[in-house]
């Protein structure tokens, strides 16, 4: 599944990865413990990827979100534009240059004093 494809090669990179199965829970969590991105995908069960990034936007604006996008549904009109889409298929290496692109090059885990996490589904 893209959820443990996706947490491998993060890890890999030396992030801090937390993934949901299944992926309930998310905003409740997002209330509670700090995350410096949230990674969703466009297929998951009881909602869409795009439903989710819209739930978070609305309630946690502060949150960076990477969308991961297999193009295979329309996104709905309440998906927020500036949200950045990572098209499928997609490398390892595309991948991590979106997620640091989101962080800023400071915050690789090479570069940083404290820990990250990622939230990915």
């Amino acid at each position: 599944m893209i959820r443990h494809i996706v947490g491998r090669t993060l890890e890999g990179a030396g992030y801090e990865v937390v993934v949901l199965i299944p992926p309930f829970g998310a905003t409740e969590m997002l209330a509670d413990v700090h995350f410096d991105l949230v990674i969703t995908n466009s297929i998951m069960p009881a909602e869409s990827g795009a439903q989710l990034v819209a739930r978070i936007r609305r309630e946690f604006p502060q949150i960076p979100v990477l969308h991961l996008d297999d193009q295979s549904h329309e996104l709905p009109p309440e998906f927020p534009a500036d949200v950045p889409r990572l098209e499928k298929p997609f490398s390892n290496g595309t991948l991590l240059r979106e997620v640091a692109q989101r962080l800023g090059p400071s915050r690789h885990p090479d570069e940083r004093a404290t820990s990250q996490q990622r939230y990915a589904l």
